[in-house]
C-alpha cells in the first residue's frame, strides 16, 4: 500500500490519523501529524504558536483511531434487593430484579405489595359500602 505523502511503499500506520507513511515520512506519526499544520488546516492541535516552530503531540492528543482503546469498567445490572445479576427490570418502578426477586406481570415484589395494597383498600371500601347499604335497609324495614 502507497505512502500519503509520496506514493511510496508504507511501512506504519500514524498513530494519530491513521494514514499510511513510508520510512522517510515518519516515525510513530506521519510527517503531517508530527510537525506543524497543513495550508488550511485550521486544528488547534496542530498549529504552533509561533509558526517558524513545529508542533509535536503531546500527552494531550487523543489516542490513534485505530488503535485499541482501553474499555470502560463494567459493573454488570444488581438486583435491587440481594445485588445478584438482574435480568428483568420492574415495569413499574424500574428496578433491576432477578428471578427470586420478581413477581408476576413484570413487577418486582416491592410494587406487587403495593398493588395488593390497593386491591384490599379498594375491597375494604366495597365491604364497608355493602355493609352501610344492607344496614340502611334494616333499619327502613322496621
Amino acid at each position: 500500500m502507497p505512502c500519503h505523502v509520496c506514493g511510496l511503499e508504507a511501512i506504519e500506520r500514524c498513530y494519530t490519523c491513521g494514514k499510511l507513511f513510508c520510512a522517510q515520512h515518519g516515525k510513530m506519526n506521519c510527517i503531517r501529524c508530527e510537525t506543524g499544520f497543513m495550508p488550511g488546516d485550521r486544528r488547534a492541535d496542530r498549529i504552533s504558536a509561533d509558526r517558524n516552530r513545529a508542533v509535536t503531540l503531546g500527552a494531550s492528543a487523543r489516542p490513534g483511531w485505530w488503535r485499541p482503546q482501553p474499555a470502560d469498567d463494567f459493573e454488570p445490572p444488581a438486583c435491587y434487593q440481594c445485588r445478584g445479576l438482574a435480568r428483568r427490570r420492574c415495569r413499574n418502578c424500574g428496578n433491576l430484579m432477578c428471578a427470586d426477586h420478581a413477581a408476576k406481570g413484570g413487577l418486582c415484589r416491592e410494587c406487587e405489595n403495593s398493588a395488593r395494597i390497593g386491591i384490599f383498600t379498594l375491597l375494604a371500601l366495597f365491604v364497608g359500602l355493602i355493609a352501610l347499604i344492607v344496614m340502611s335497609y334494616s333499619q327502613s324495614a322496621l
